[in-house]
């Protein structure tokens, strides 16, 4: 009995030991973990639990594994460059905000991945990039950076929810993808170089306050034909809009600055509108527009840089504070009649491209609705809105059975009010009148057949 007693705590024993190690045993096997780093991941795949205490996912730790999916403990705080590069069969990731850094290239290459949820404050360079599988991603409130080219050539992303939080989005973060629509929120005040450009899809784009400079985050967008630039921006940088659908834009009066090619070869451009604060028009401005045909330079324009206009131009008109002029401000080969003050430099520059020159800055001016660049057909249109008659109050119908005191009459309002007449006479047309006189009031009705 003793023995068998000696035999059941000894197989008691060696079963609690072994329920003890077998997951220390398998978090050996599977994890190579030192100082808080998982450095290696060497296990069969499938779905995957990091251990409690890891602090960072090391350098390509999973990198070619065949995980399908990922659970990170609040105690991980940063993932590795390449720490997933090339999970073939990882379908989707949450990456909780308690994370800080997404490293560089980090998920690149998980061709399956097709959601994204990430709360990190920073999201590396190249993180998930070229990922065409990839259509959705959910960005968490805490996301302060989005790295270059993150998202590039995610061709088949869904139109991405800014978060709040978000301060800065970097060069190409989101360049060569298909969605239509994006929404840049007040916090945002980096926008940089080619952020959203070339993505041929994007229709609409609204810009938050936090913007000063807008730099060619959208060249290339060949479907975007209008956007809503805020009034805190004051410079539109060098090849901002370059190669862009844009038909129509207004440059608020805070722009001081359009740079060089900011505008060049938009070929549907057919109306821009310049801002009162404008001082400088770069190199190439808008050069290879071929639809602009008139063009009104405001007053506080100093310079004005080489071939800025297209040889399409007819007319353009240039003020006396234009001091700082290119050899030539409008392309090659055009015909561009000056419209200048008599004595200014825009007239010795007409002059020395064989140009006509007419001192008559202020009347040109004058005659087109607002300073900027025009086609033919938005000239025309403009032109039309403007000579359109205002409408006068008296013009507007009368309140029925209005009383008029001083004389007891119906009189209806000073507008001229029409009657049709049933009788042979045809149509008889009555214009009343009224004013108040000394206290009282008169009214003369005539008859008029029409």
């Amino acid at each position: 009995m003793r023995t068998l007693k000696k035999l059941m705590l000894v197989t008691l024993t060696l079963a609690l030991c072994l329920a003890c190690q077998l997951p220390a045993a398998a978090a050996d096997e599977d994890f190579l973990i030192q100082d808080g780093v998982l450095v290696k991941y060497n296990g069969a795949g499938g779905d995957v639990t990091i251990p409690e205490g890891v602090t960072s996912i090391g350098v390509a730790a999973f990198k070619n594994s065949g995980i399908t999916s990922v659970t990170f403990p609040e105690s991980v705080t940063e993932i590795g460059s390449n720490a997933f590069g090339a999970c073939m069969s990882l379908a989707e990731v949450t990456i909780p905000a308690t994370v800080e850094t997404v490293g560089t290239e980090a998920f690149r290459g998980c061709s399956k991945l097709a959601s994204v949820t990430v709360g990190a404050s920073v999201i590396g360079e190249d993180a998930f990039r070229d990922i065409e599988r990839l259509t959705h991603v959910t960005f968490l409130e805490g996301v302060n950076q989005i790295g270059k080219s993150a998202f590039n050539g995610c061709v088949n992303l869904d139109s991405p929810q800014l978060p709040d939080s978000l301060t800065t989005i970097n060069e190409s973060a989101f360049s060569y993808c298909g969605f239509d629509t994006v929404v840049i929120p007040d916090s945002v005040t980096e926008l940089k170089r080619f952020a959203f450009a070339y993505n041929e899809s994007l229709t609409s784009v609204e810009l938050g306050s936090g913007i000063d400079t807008l730099t060619n985050a959208f060249s290339g967008c060949t479907a975007l034909k209008t956007i809503e630039i805020p009034e805190g921006v004051t410079n539109i940088a060098n090849d901002a809009f370059y190669k862009s659908g844009l038909v129509e834009i207004i440059l608020p009066d805070g722009v001081t600055r359009i740079g060089d090619g900011a505008f060049y070869n938009c070929p549907d451009l057919e109306k821009v509108t310049f801002g009162s604060s404008l001082q400088t028009i770069g190199k190439n401005a808008f050069d290879y527009c071929p639809k602009l045909a008139t063009v009104v330079i405001p007053e506080g324009v100093t310079e004005i840089g080489l071939t800025a206009f297209p040889s399409s131009v007819a007319d353009i008109a240039i003020p006396a504070s234009a001091t700082e002029l290119a050899s030539s401000v409008v392309a090659k080969g055009s015909a561009a009649v000056f419209h200048v003050t008599a004595g200014s430099e825009a007239e010795f520059s007409a002059k020395n491209n064989d140009l006509t020159a007419v001192a008559d800055y202020d009347e040109f001016a004058a005659s087109i609705p607002a300073p900027g660049a025009y086609s033919a057909a938005a000239l025309a249109e403009g032109e039309s809105m403007a000579e359109q008659p205002a409408v006068e109050e008296s013009a507007q119908p009368a309140p029925e059975e209005k009383e008029d005191v001083g004389s007891g009459e119906n009189t209806g309002s000073s507008a001229a009010q029409e009657e049709s007449s049933g009788g042979a006479g045809g149509v008889i047309a009555v214009i009343v009148v009224a004013a108040v006189v000394a206290g009282g009031a008169w009214v003369v009705l005539k008859k008029k057949k029409v």
